[in-house]
């Protein structure tokens, strides 16, 4: 075994230098793809996944042995791209039963969850589908229970950027001809309309962002360590807002986290649509290569 054909093996580029967090998010989603237990024992699939697991052990200099269980392998590809607040035992169990085919089972769980964290989980299990090799048909189960929910509402769906959010925007909205202002850093905003209700939602299309309830922001920022030799700050940026960790604030180590306390997008105050002086903060994951 050598470096080239283990990136081979994990269907990595060669002549690319690969952190620790890259070479596990791929190993652990081939496992899932290739792992005898979803595959009925083929053969094929079974030299497939020792090939895998070999490449990964000969990339990361480990002798220690590897938990193979598909649960495992899906645990840990969720756990890098689920949100901290999505991280719950029954968020997991209905992906599980999502991707086991357990439909019925699955949907029925679907069916409990508040309309708003089911958007979420659809927005997040999309921008992963080649991650966790989901089939379209669950795409659609998701939206037509999403639409149940939603069927008795007037519903418009807004796009800020980030530096929308940042800048604090208010976008006149102009629907049937009414008007409202909406403050664009709120999630969800309930206005009367004629005698019906009209939801207004605020959707972020930035897929490397994530935003919580609270309005704090979580995101991920890889590096290396000859850079953060040289320079005296880790640069990064949220839209056209750029932020500077001080160097001298991080480890050598692959991965730490640097919290911005109050230097956010602005809090939602439901007494208070229009209120900004709070600020929610920023989770930064910091991913230092040291090649």
């Amino acid at each position: 075994m050598d470096t080239a054909k283990a990136y081979s093996i994990l269907d990595l580029e060669p002549a690319i230098s690969y952190d620790a967090k890259i070479i596990k998010k791929k190993y652990h989603s081939l496992c899932l793809k290739y792992h005898p237990d979803k595959n009925n024992n083929d053969l094929v699939c079974k030299e497939k996944f020792q090939e895998i697991q070999e490449a990964y052990d000969f990339l990361s200099h480990s002798n220690i042995p590897q938990n193979n269980s598909w649960d495992h392998h899906l645990f840990n590809v969720l756990d890098g791209v689920l949100p901290i607040y999505l991280q719950t035992e029954g968020i997991y169990q209905i992906i599980k039963n999502i991707l086991e085919t357990c439909e019925k089972l699955a949907y029925l769980k679907l069916e409990k969850l508040d309309v708003n964290t089911l958007e979420i989980l659809y927005k997040i299990l999309h921008i992963n589908k080649d991650v966790l090799y989901i089939q379209p048909e669950v795409f659609n189960k998701l939206k037509s229970v999403i639409k149940d929910k939603r069927k008795n509402d007037e519903c418009v769906i807004l796009l800020p950027t980030i530096d929308d959010l940042f800048s604090n925007n208010i976008y006149k909205l102009i629907h049937e001809d009414e008007t409202y202002l909406i403050p664009l850093w709120h999630k969800k905003l309930i206005y009367d309309h004629k005698q019906n209700e009209l939801c207004v939602k605020c959707l972020s299309p930035d897929k490397d962002v994530v935003i919580d309830d609270k309005n704090n922001i979580y995101v991920d920022v890889h590096t290396n360590l000859i850079d953060l030799w040289n320079n005296p700050y880790l640069e990064f940026k949220l839209g056209s807002r750029p932020f500077y960790i001080p160097t001298s604030k991080l480890y050598i180590q692959n991965r730490q986290s640097f919290t911005f306390y109050g230097e956010g997008i602005s809090k939602i105050n439901k007494q208070q649509i229009y209120n900004i002086s709070n600020k929610a903060n920023i989770y930064v994951t910091v991913y230092i290569a040291h090649d």
